[in-house]
C-alpha cells in the first residue's frame, strides 16, 4: 500500500533552476551590520573537553567518514550547520578523520522551511509530511511525487525537532494525547523503522501534560518512559535544560535534549557519560549582547525622561499628533486602537490590554495607577517621547508605545543610558520577559527584540546570528524577512544541537 497523499509537487531543487538563488536586497541590508561579528567558537571548546575520544575515534577511522542525516519537522536543519561547524573544529585540531555530513531526507510542513533547506543542504530527498508514511511497506511520499522506500539501517543520526504546542504550558498541555502530540510518536515510529545508528529529539524544557482539571504533570518523564518502552535497544541520556549560554553565547534558550545510540555500538553508560562531561564543562561568556552584535553606542540622550517638556519640546511632539502618553487608558487619535471599543474614552479600560497594563502598573509598581500617574507623571516625556525628539520611532501599535513607556520606569532598566535591558515587543504585558543580564531572552516566531537603551530593534540577522548562524554563509532564494523570522524562532541553537552531535562522536570510540 502506497502512502497515502502521495501528490506531485515542485521540488525547490526545480524552482532553482528556473530561479537561480540569490540573495534578496532585505539580506544584502542586513548583512552589513553582522559581516564583522565572530561567532563563538564552541566547536573547538568542545573539541578539547572531548580531545581523548576523538583522538581515539581519528584513529579508528581514518580517511573520510561520511554521516548520513535524517531531519524530521525540520525547520532551518539546524544539525547541519552544527555538524559543518564541528567538521571545521576537528580539521582545525589536525585529526585524520575527514567527516562529510549528507542529509539523506528532510521533512518538514513548511515550503519556505524545505525551501531554505533544499537551497543549503542540498538533501537527497525532502518530504512534508510525517503521515505520509507507511510503515507497513517501508515508505514515504517525497515532495517530488515519488514513493521513497525508508532504509533499514544506514542512517547515522536522525533528529527530530517536534512540535512543542501540545507541550507548552500556553497550550491545553494535552501532552502525547494532542493531535500534535502524535508527531512525537511519529518520530519513534520512523526510529523504529529505519534504525538509526542514533537518535536526537529536541523540545522546550517546561514539558507539561494536563492529566486531569488542576492537574499539570511533567511530560518529561512521560517522554522518556515511552521512548524506552518503544526504543528499547537504544541507550538514551536526557539532557534536561542545555542553553546557549552553557556554551558561552549571550543568548537563552534552554531545551530539551534526548539523545540516543543504539545498543552495541558503544558501551552502556558511555553516552551519558559524554554528555555529562560536556554539561560540567561550559565555556565562559566573554561578551553582552551590545558587545557581541557590535551595536554602535547608544546616540539618545536621557537626561530628559520623565521631565516637564521645554515650550520647543511639546510643540515638536504636537508636531508629531501622537498623544500616547504612560497612562494606558488614554487613546491617541493617531495611534488608533484597532477594537474601536475605547475611543477617546477615560475611566475603565476597554481594552484587554489596557487592563492588562493598569494591573501591571499596581502589581510592579507597588501602588495604585493614580499614585503612579501622580505629580504630573502622564505629563512628562515618556520613554517613547524621547526617542521622537531624536528622530526616532519603533512602534506605531497603542500597545506597544505604552508597554515601552511603562517599562522604562522599572527600576531594573534604570539608568537608560548604561542598560543592558532587551524586550520582546511581541509579548503581551502580562507575558513581559526583560532581560537586563547582558544576554537575549528566547526568541519566538513572532518576537521583536527591542534594546531598551536606544530603541534598536534586532534584524532577523542579528537574531539569527546570536542563534550561532554565520549569515553570510546562509543561501536565500525566496525567503523573505518575516518568513526567516518564523524559521529562526522554530529552530534550536546550533551549539546546542552541537553538543549532542559532539557527545554522539565521543562515544564512539573504542578504548
Amino acid at each position: 500500500m502506497a502512502p497515502k497523499r502521495c501528490l506531485k509537487r515542485p521540488s525547490a531543487a526545480t524552482v532553482g533552476h528556473l530561479d537561480p538563488p540569490e540573495r534578496p536586497e532585505w539580506v544584502e541590508k542586513q548583512l552589513v551590520a553582522v559581516l564583522e561579528v565572530e561567532q563563538v567558537d564552541w566547536a573547538t571548546h568542545m573539541a578539547k573537553v572531548l580531545t581523548v575520544e576523538l583522538r581515539a575515534f581519528s584513529k579508528q577511522m581514518g580517511g573520510q567518514v561520511m554521516v548520513k542525516l535524517w531531519c524530521d519537522f525540520a525547520g532551518m536543519a539546524t544539525e547541519v550547520f552544527a555538524a559543518q561547524r564541528i567538521k571545521e573544529s576537528l580539521a582545525s585540531s589536525g585529526l585524520v578523520v575527514n567527516f562529510a555530513f549528507r542529509v539523506f531526507l528532510a521533512c518538514d510542513n513548511d515550503s519556505h522551511s524545505r525551501d531554505f533547506i533544499e537551497v543549503n543542504h542540498s538533501p537527497a530527498h525532502m518530504a512534508c509530511d510525517v503521515d505520509e508514511r507507511d510503515f507497513g511497506t517501508g515508505t514515504l511520499c517525497t515532495t517530488a511525487g515519488d514513493t521513497l522506500q525508508m532504509p533499514r539501517g544506514g542512517v547515522d543520526i536522525y533528529v527530530a525537532c517536534f512540535p512543542c504546542g501540545p507541550f507548552s504550558p500556553r497550550g491545553k498541555r494535552l501532552g502525547l494525547d494532542d493531535k500534535h502530540g502524535m508527531c512525537y510518536t511519529r518520530a519513534i515510529e520512523t526510529i523504529e523503522h529505519i534504525q538509526p545508528a542514533s537518535y536526537i529529539m529536541e523540545n522546550l524544557c517546561t514539558l507539561t501534560h494536563q492529566k486531569a482539571a488542576g492537574d499539570a504533570s511533567s511530560n518529561i518523564d512521560v517522554i522518556t518512559e515511552y521512548s524506552r518502552k518503544r526504543l528499547p535497544n537504544y541507550d538514551v541520556a536526557t539532557i534536561t535544560k542545555i542553553d546557549p549560554t552553557h556554551n558561552g553565547y549571550c543568548q537563552r534558550k534552554p531545551r530539551l535534549l534526548q539523545v540516543g545510540l543504539r545498543n552495541g555500538i558503544a558501551p552502556q553508560g558511555r553516552l551519558a557519560d559524554k554528555c555529562e562531561r560536556l554539561l560540567t564543562n561550559p565555556a565562559a561568556i566573554t561578551m553582552n549582547y551590545r558587545q557581541f552584535l557590535k551595536l554602535d553606542d547608544a546616540d539618545v540622550s536621557w537626561h530628559r525622561f520623565n521631565c516637564l517638556p521645554a515650550h520647543e519640546e511639546r510643540l515638536h511632539l504636537l508636531g508629531q499628533g501622537c498623544t500616547c502618553s504612560l497612562d494606558p487608558r488614554k487613546t491617541c487619535d493617531v495611534h488608533r486602537c484597532k477594537c474601536e471599543k475605547c475611543r477617546g474614552i477615560l475611566g475603565p479600560p476597554k481594552c484587554q490590554w489596557r487592563l492588562k497594563a493598569v494591573l501591571f502598573i499596581e502589581k510592579n509598581f507597588d501602588r495604585g495607577i493614580e499614585e503612579f500617574l501622580g505629580n504630573g507623571n502622564d505629563e512628562r516625556l515618556t520613554y517613547c517621547n524621547i526617542l521622537q525628539l531624536h528622530g526616532k520611532s519603533v512602534s506605531t501599535r497603542p500597545r506597544e508605545i505604552n508597554m515601552l513607556n511603562i517599562a522604562a520606569h522599572l527600576p531594573k532598566c534604570q539608568p537608560l543610558d548604561k542598560t543592558l535591558a532587551i524586550l520582546d515587543m511581541s509579548q503581551g504585558i502580562d507575558w513581559l520577559n526583560i532581560q537586563t543580564d547582558g544576554t537575549v531572552q528566547t526568541m519566538a516566531t513572532n518576537s521583536t527584540m527591542l534594546c531598551l537603551q536606544d530603541g534598536h530593534i534586532l534584524t532577523e540577522m542579528q537574531m539569527a546570528t546570536l542563534m550561532g548562524h554565520s549569515c553570510s554563509t546562509l543561501k536565500f532564494r525566496h525567503t523573505s524577512a518575516n518568513q526567516f523570522k518564523k524559521l529562526i524562532g522554530n529552530c534550536v541553537h546550533v551549539s546546542v544541537m552541537g553538543l549532542a552531535v559532539f557527545a554522539i562522536l565521543g562515544s564512539l570510540a573504542v578504548n
